[in-house]
């Protein structure tokens, strides 16, 4: 079993001792599970509450498309969401993240002085080898993946369920093609 994670984030800033420090809120993680052939098994989508930046700004809305409204209604506790997360991982070692969605939950579990913690797995991030597949040197967003490779579907980018469901296309596209991700690359 391969499982894959995403996260949307509000990124903000704060001056601490003169120095700028930048901060990151969770407002939702999307994981999937798949089998070895990247079918996928297992989805779960969760909307988290901001506590530190309660207010949705504009900008997150227009990029992600998660309102307000979506995160009263729909998002849970940070700690509720990170134990949901934990059962949905509790048979898997490795976690594929297309950048460092690991050091971003553990950044929202220092901000938030959170009690609970992810479970020992590790993080891998692909986008060291998706660089040097796609022979960049740059960042390369979940939306140059489907232009890459010619994914045609209606998924919005800045989604964290949608990304993921991207980056498995991308690796079973690319493992197809004998470009196979190994941990050691």
């Amino acid at each position: 079993m391969k499982s894959f994670l995403d996260t949307e984030y509000i990124k903000f800033s704060k001056i601490k001792k003169s120095k700028k420090k930048d901060f990151y809120e969770i407002i939702q993680i999307g994981c999937i599970n798949t089998d070895n052939n990247f079918k996928i098994l297992k989805k779960l989508n969760i909307y988290l509450k901001p506590r530190i930046k309660k207010k949705i700004p504009t900008r997150i809305t227009k990029l992600t498309s998660i309102t307000q409204k979506i995160l009263d209604r729909n998002g849970i506790d940070f700690e509720e969401g990170i134990f949901r997360l934990n059962q949905f991982l509790r048979n898997t070692k490795v976690v594929f993240s297309n950048g460092r969605d690991d050091k971003i939950i553990k950044a929202n579990q220092k901000l938030i002085k959170s009690k609970i913690t992810l479970n020992d797995v590790k993080f891998y991030n692909i986008q060291p080898w998706i660089q040097k597949t796609f022979k960049s040197k740059k960042w390369v967003r979940i939306s140059d993946f489907k232009k890459n490779l010619k994914i045609k579907d209606n998924l919005k980018s800045h989604v964290a369920i949608n990304d993921v469901k991207v980056m498995i296309k991308t690796l079973k596209i690319l493992h197809k093609r004998g470009n196979k991700l190994r941990l050691e690359d």
